[in-house]
């Protein structure tokens, strides 16, 4: 499973757990307007991104 935070617009931000990372099977979703409140949310170990829109990635649970 990953945990992803993504910019949706200039002010909103959503953390997004998904089964892989490029499922569009998004299992939970939490929006804020500060990202790194939806960072520090998730004790995880985040790494910067280079998906488009999307600020951090980190993996948690059973991974394949």
């Amino acid at each position: 499973m990953y945990a992803l935070i993504v910019k949706q617009s200039k002010f909103s931000f959503e953390l997004q757990h998904k089964p892989s990372l490029d499922s569009r099977v998004v299992t939970f979703a939490e929006r804020f307007s500060d990202p790194i409140v939806l960072k520090n949310s998730r004790s995880l170990d985040w790494i910067e991104s280079d998906l488009e829109n999307v600020l951090w990635i980190a993996k948690f649970g059973n991974i394949n």
